[in-house]
């Protein structure tokens, strides 16, 4: 057993300890849910790195780490998705298209797409690293509480579980197929889930309120939402339909 040397809260409470991985390289790494706290451990030596997210409580919980060694952590309470570079020891946050969607928990893809449940807005986010965009999949049920993820790395598809509030019977979810028709509300991109798309999902169709926006939405497959790492800045432009990238949101480096 293994303690970790970070002091505890100033109310003598639990940093409580979250989310859980380990990296290709065979290092763990974990998030501290009251601390705001990314922690890595390397077994070989025994030694901690301790890395504090930008945002003082942002609310860490259940990251993911890519092929390459980038940990990608949700950031609960302040609506962002971090990025972490284990090289340079520098987060880069993107802030989520929907507002108060209290992202909970990220999986990387085989495709190195980063699919993130969210807590607080019915839907599943597909963030692309490479094009730095979102993609909104909405869920059938309102008031789904996405705990977990997986993905199948034979298919791809993307499996969940839903923890609701108010509670009622758990629901596990999928969302299968390589992509639909997009459809752009207000500068964010959903895809449509039903029946007849090549993206769905195993519950019944989107709730009342999506079916009424799509109906009209007057454009479709504009891909708006952007962020910026230029200069290890992140940004988001929930409007920029020209393709010009937008100005940064912010940029933090931490202390090791």
């Amino acid at each position: 057993m293994f303690e970790i040397p970070v002091p505890p809260m100033p109310d003598g409470g639990s940093t409580i300890p979250y989310g859980l991985r380990a990296a290709p390289d065979v290092s763990i790494w974990m998030t501290e849910l009251v601390g705001g706290r990314l922690v890595k451990f390397d077994p070989a030596t025994e030694e901690f790195e301790i890395h504090a997210l930008p945002t003082p409580y942002s609310g860490p919980r259940r990251l993911d780490i890519a092929p390459d060694g980038v940990v990608w952590v949700p950031e609960f309470t302040t609506n962002r998705l971090a990025r972490f570079d284990p090289v340079t020891k520098r987060f880069t946050e993107y802030e989520l298209p929907v507002p108060d969607a209290l992202p909970y928990v990220a999986r990387v893809a085989s495709d190195g797409s980063v699919w993130v449940g969210t807590a607080g807005a019915d839907l599943v986010s597909r963030f692309d690293p490479a094009q730095e965009t979102f993609v909104l999949v909405p869920l059938p049920t309102t008031g789904s509480l996405i705990r977990h993820l997986d993905i199948d790395p034979r298919t791809g598809e993307v499996w969940g579980v839903t923890g609701d509030f108010p509670p009622r019977s758990p629901r596990i979810f999928r969302i299968r197929g390589p992509g639909a028709a997009v459809i752009p509300l207000a500068g964010v991109v959903w895809f449509g889930v039903g029946q007849d798309d090549p993206l769905e999902s195993t519950e019944s169709d989107i709730p009342a309120y999506m079916v009424q926006r799509a109906m009209t939405a007057p454009e479709r497959g504009v891909l708006v939402v952007r962020g910026s790492t230029d200069d290890g800045s992140a940004g988001a432009d929930h409007h920029n339909r020209s393709g010009e990238r937008p100005t940064p949101l912010r940029t933090n480096t931490t202390p090791t």
